[in-house]
């Protein structure tokens, strides 16, 4: 072999292995390698390591406990960057304007809050009732990650259905493609969990007429948790136009409730894209025999990326039924800020942080952290009124 075919041999190597390395540092997941500050409720602190990403606003889109309003004030009188259409009085009659403002209560409330937000729903008419609150972006989104708490005071017999969240490409018009339903079959005893009634009209074939814009709707029905807070987390991907890709996972108390995979509700040509996120949307009473129920919301997190910092009971993600997000106010490729959001967690004890990046990946084991107060470091005071003989 002579010299030049020797250097060929070297410089196809090295663009070889610089292309592999260039491809693994793309698909590297964040690492976390330290922490400062106290990780307390309400505490800043610092968590450093690499492959974290860029996120342009640190912050969530919207992070609520509601324990900014008073008890009694509706969502009207403080918004606080909400928005409802319901402007009838509290519950009023006849339908359909027996739509329920939503308002501020301290009758059941989360730890390290003041307030929950409560949709009221009563049991004295028939017909659906409507007590949505929604967050409208500026600019147009297509990834989305939904983080709430929410107490239904409810009993059997249950209503037929309700609707706990929608996202729409335009405020409060379901019918400007895309939008995403969905119909919560209410509560149910395990008993009465026979089917999965999970449905689509449109889940994965995609075509090039404008008509017929797609709807995923009538996710399976939730065991019976009501008088209990449950903790609901989605992950929601809108899919390419024309492209049968789209996703969403959910999860309830940690476990795994909902997958759908490769939904297309984007047509070959629609290019919209969501706007609005409506919470609490529906509850629906087929008889007036049917329960009502007060729906206490708690802790809502949403952000337009799965770029997110996690505080769990678990050092393996998979594995954790407790996970809280955090609500970042600076992040960078190595560094981010946090205030500690500790929610469901004790106070003291270990918990483990995770850092999502764009991609959803993340560090493949959590990071453990000491819960509380950190340990009193100052130095004791010198002795006085001694004397050496």
């Amino acid at each position: 072999m002579n010299k030049y075919s020797r250097l060929k041999i070297l410089f196809f190597a090295i663009i070889f292995c610089g292309t592999f390395k260039l491809a693994e540092n793309s698909l590297a997941a964040p690492a976390v390698t330290g922490v400062s500050g106290t990780v307390e409720h309400g505490q800043n602190i610092t968590i450093t390591g690499t492959e974290f990403g860029t996120k342009s606003t640190a912050a969530p889109w919207k992070f609520d406990d509601f324990s900014g309003g008073a008890n009694g004030q509706t969502l009207n009188e403080y918004t606080n960057g909400w928005s409802t259409s319901i402007t009838s009085p509290l519950c009023g009659d006849p339908w359909p304007d027996h739509n329920c403002i939503p308002v501020y209560s301290n009758s059941i409330i989360r730890p390290n809050t003041t307030m929950s937000l409560l949709s009221r729903f009563p049991t004295v008419y028939q017909g659906p009732y409507d007590s949505q609150f929604w967050i409208t972006s500026d600019e147009p989104f297509s990834d989305v990650y939904i983080d709430y708490y929410l107490y239904a005071d409810t009993d059997s017999p249950y209503a037929r259905n309700m609707k706990f969240f929608r996202l729409l490409s335009e405020r409060y018009d379901a019918h400007l493609a895309p939008y995403f339903d969905s119909y919560y079959v209410s509560y149910r005893t395990s008993a009465e969990l026979t089917t999965d009634n999970t449905s689509a009209n449109n889940p994965g074939a995609c075509s090039t007429s404008s008509g017929g814009n797609g709807v995923v709707k009538n996710l399976p029905y939730i065991a019976d948790t009501s008088n209990n807070w449950i903790h609901v987390q989605i992950l929601n991907r809108l899919n390419t136009p024309g492209t049968a890709d789209g996703t969403m996972q959910m999860w309830v108390n940690g476990v795994n409730y909902k997958d759908v995979a490769n939904y297309c509700i984007r047509e070959a040509d629609n290019t919209d894209a969501w706007k609005t996120l409506g919470l609490g949307k529906e509850w629906y009473q087929d008889t007036v025999g049917d329960s009502g129920s007060d729906n206490y919301w708690s802790n809502v997190y949403v952000d337009k990326t799965p770029a997110r910092v996690m505080l769990c009971n678990n050092s393996n993600f998979s594995s954790a039924t407790i996970c809280e997000p955090q609500i970042p106010s600076g992040w960078g490729a190595t560094s981010i800020t946090t205030a500690v959001n500790i929610g469901d967690l004790p106070s003291t004890g270990t918990a483990y942080l995770f850092v999502f990046d764009a991609d959803n990946n993340h560090n493949a084991t959590g990071y453990p952290v000491t819960l509380g107060a950190m340990p009193d470091t100052t130095p004791p005071a010198s002795p006085t009124g001694l004397s050496v003989n």
